[in-house]
């Protein structure tokens, strides 16, 4: 059974809502989205702990997100109800998770590498198979791990500053449309 989210929790309410970076004291207006959620449902708006309802994965998603960038809490906003009622069972959370695994070794780590010059890295994670599975995850791991290196290696040469911080996160990058797919699948 999913829980009710409040009537008070209309688009004029969400459209004025800002989340905080990180956890605030969870008084209205100080709070972050899982903070915001849990005084929706009732529990203690004080913790940050995802709520048993939401998706682990989301929620992990979510939290990292909304820490990352003030642009990206506020394009999490709308989202949050949807996360309401996005747990699943044991088969739709690994899935989910290969997904946002998928999405950070194939989309999002290759943007960071291409915006610091490393194409060459960024072009190998990209080529990789789809993480589907747990030996799909672990090659992922792997490629990723030795891209990392090389960034890290670029990093101490001068080769990477705050070109990575500037890596176009929009189109197939865009971690609001990965949140928005995976609220849409597998429900």
């Amino acid at each position: 059974m999913t829980p009710t989210i409040p009537d008070y929790v209309t688009p004029e309410y969400l459209s004025s809502l800002v989340l905080l970076e990180g956890p605030g004291s969870g008084t209205p207006g100080q709070r972050c989205a899982m903070q915001e959620i849990r005084a929706w449902l009732g529990l203690d708006a004080s913790s940050d702990a995802i709520p048993p309802c939401v998706c682990p994965v989301l929620g992990r998603l979510i939290v990292h997100l909304q820490d990352a960038r003030e642009d990206w809490r506020a394009a999490l906003v709308p989202l949050l109800p949807r996360l309401v009622g996005s747990a699943g069972d044991e088969e739709v959370t690994r899935r989910r998770a290969y997904r946002c695994a998928d999405w950070v070794c194939r989309v999002a780590a290759p943007a960071a590498l291409e915006a610091a010059g490393l194409t060459d890295s960024a072009a190998r994670l990209r080529r990789l198979a789809p993480v589907t599975d747990r030996a799909s995850a672990r090659a992922a791991e792997e490629a990723s791990g030795a891209a990392a290196a090389e960034a890290v290696y670029a990093a101490r040469e001068g080769a990477v500053s705050a070109a990575v911080a500037r890596a176009r996160m929009d189109g197939p990058a865009d971690p609001i449309a990965l949140v928005r797919a995976l609220l849409g699948e597998w429900r």
